[in-house]
């Protein structure tokens, strides 16, 4: 079986007689499934946060993104892909879940499972240009869909990570780009409005749900500095600075302000 046939035909057909398999037994969702594949493979599912009813035909939908997702994270695929195929189908398991809003896995955890199997392959350039479509679908979805407010923070977390990684990948290969640039610069960004925010409303900078990528960043400082990209430390520095303030951990805050005033020290 090629790797076009698995992703277009294959997943399709056993997710539908799945489908038709639960029908068959049940008048409502499960809990859980265990399902058993031509060969003998056996999965059980969880429907845990499924949003589907089990008569919805969304569901063979949800189960199809359930099928590419299991054999996108694999060890060794079982339908003998390689690494490198198996981030092609763990790019588009992320994309069906996001444009289809099946959430077999939560928002914020599709990009993890991207970056993993790029990390298992070794495949870093094209983790650096499947992060920046992934976020592009992020992005988009978040200006132009109304989202419930805990899919769209978890989204807004997700679209972070993806800038996270972008830089990281970026460090990784040495291939400092506009994607690198611009994954800072939406962080950067993303921490100058919560900083207005509060001023406006005369209170604290929330950074709920920011702290976590924010944090990964300011660490990431060390390699940003190696990367001997002038402009890329100069941003780094400058985000440090800013967040460092308005976290009142004023001696870091002073510490990074000092770098930007005298690079060569």
């Amino acid at each position: 079986m090629t790797l076009n046939e698995f992703i277009d035909e294959y997943s399709w057909e056993q997710a539908r007689e799945w489908h038709a398999e639960m029908l068959a037994q049940n008048s409502r969702r499960p809990k859980q499934w265990t399902f058993q594949e031509k060969d003998g493979t056996k999965h059980t599912i969880f429907f845990d946060g499924c949003p589907f009813r089990l008569k919805s035909p969304k569901m063979a939908d949800w189960l199809r993104a359930m099928i590419l997702s299991a054999e996108a994270m694999e060890d060794e695929s079982s339908h003998g892909f390689t690494a490198e195929e198996q981030v092609i189908i763990c790019y588009v398991a992320v994309v069906t879940q996001l444009e289809g809003n099946l959430w077999v896995f939560e928002p914020q955890g599709l990009p993890q499972m991207l970056c993993q199997a790029v990390v298992k392959a070794k495949a870093y350039e094209d983790g650096i240009e499947l992060s920046a479509s992934l976020k592009n679908i992020y992005d988009n979805k978040l200006d132009s869909e109304e989202l419930p407010d805990n899919i769209f923070w978890r989204c807004v977390q997700a679209s972070l990570l993806l800038s996270i990684y972008l830089i990281e990948l970026s460090l990784i290969t040495g291939n400092i780009s506009s994607n690198t640039f611009e994954a800072l610069n939406q962080l950067s960004v993303q921490l100058e409005g919560i900083i207005n925010d509060a001023k406006e409303d005369h209170d604290t900078p929330d950074f709920s749900v920011e702290a976590e990528y924010f944090e990964r960043l300011t660490k990431l400082i060390p390699k940003i500095e190696q990367s001997g990209n002038e402009q890329l430390i100069s941003m780094a520095y400058e985000f440090a600075r800013d967040y460092y303030q308005a976290t009142r951990r004023f001696t870091l805050a002073e510490k990074f302000n000092a770098k930007l005033n005298n690079p060569d020290n």
